[in-house]
């Protein structure tokens, strides 16, 4: 059994939810093995991300509130039936009790694509109540010392220790969440997304957006509003999203100037004519999503409370 904390942590809950989740381009969600939510009460990669963000937004110190990290098995261990799927779950939740995550939101996704069976987990280091941000102070000693309790408890094997490389678990058998892509992106663009913490885009190639552009840049004259425009540009398979001060429409892990698409298509002449902002538009999103999501699962015994007891079984929820 082993542990990775992997260097490049996750720049958004978003990208990083349906990475792991399979929905990226080459990638598949047959990937997972099982999903497992904590306090999110859905198990959509977006809608999860969605909630996450929004409880995120509540902390304005904490600046990288997404926490990803790994546990992994020897493959013995897994061919002699000590960790099929039932048991990767047991030892899921049992390391987010002891870890003292269980009060915080957390999207858990057990994989199949290696040799290895491996877990991956993407918490939200800020409490949903409270609005503080968990501590990684010494998460590695933490998490070496779990490994080390929960291998003896099961019997299961542990990873030499190797120098600076004690628990970790090698690059070619676990990808990290996101690879150095800087051979696909300019240098500007690598070192724009270091410097904000996110993962690189790389741009859509000339000849694409050539296309896109004769095909999406009437939307951006004719659209009415912010949510007219996403439901356009979203039926040829693209997102609108914040990058810098602008916009960029992104194509899976690729992405496209606004400018690109024609001649006045800024974000603030967008925001002049829809009498909106982008960011008030999405945080009205984000509120939407949270509020189907409650509709879809409804608080178990709701049908028999009074008004007031459901307002306070939604203010815990």
């Amino acid at each position: 059994m082993r542990f990775k904390i992997p260097k490049k942590q996750p720049a958004n809950f978003r990208a990083s939810a349906l990475y792991l989740s399979g929905n990226t381009a080459k990638l598949s969600p047959d990937r997972v093995e099982w999903v497992e939510t904590r306090n999110l009460q859905t198990e959509s990669p977006e809608a999860a991300a969605a909630i996450m963000a929004a409880t995120a937004a509540q902390s304005t110190r904490c600046r990288n509130p997404a926490y990803h990290f790994v546990l992994a098995f020897d493959p013995k261990d897994a061919k002699a039936g000590k960790v099929d799927p039932g048991i990767m779950r047991e030892i899921a939740i049992d390391a987010i009790e002891r870890l003292g995550l269980s009060d915080y939101q957390a999207l858990i996704y057990a994989h199949r694509d290696t040799e290895h069976p491996h877990i991956h987990f993407l918490v939200n280091r800020i409490h949903p109540q409270t609005g503080k941000a968990y501590s990684r102070h010494n998460d590695g000693k933490r998490l070496t010392a779990l490994v080390r309790e929960i291998a003896r408890e099961r019997d299961l094997n542990i990873a030499k220790e190797r120098g600076r490389d004690k628990a970790r678990i090698p690059e070619q058998e676990l990808q990290e969440d996101f690879g150095d892509t800087r051979a696909a992106v300019t240098d500007a663009e690598y070192w724009l997304a270091r410097r904000n913490n996110r993962p690189p885009m790389p741009d859509i190639s000339w000849e694409d957006v050539k296309s896109l552009r004769e095909r999406v840049a009437p939307h951006f004259y004719n659209a009415t509003s912010w949510a007219d425009l996403s439901a356009r540009v979203g039926a040829y398979g693209l997102q609108l999203q914040r990058k810098g001060r602008g916009l960029v429409l992104v194509r899976g892990d690729e992405a496209a100037k606004l400018s690109q698409m024609g001649k006045g298509v800024r974000l603030t002449e967008l925001e002049e004519r829809f009498g909106e902002t982008f960011d008030d538009w999405e945080l009205t999103r984000i509120d939407e999503l949270v509020a189907a999501e409650k509709r879809k699962h409804p608080i178990p015994g709701s049908e028999n409370m009074t008004p007031a007891q459901l307002r306070r079984a939604d203010r815990l929820r």
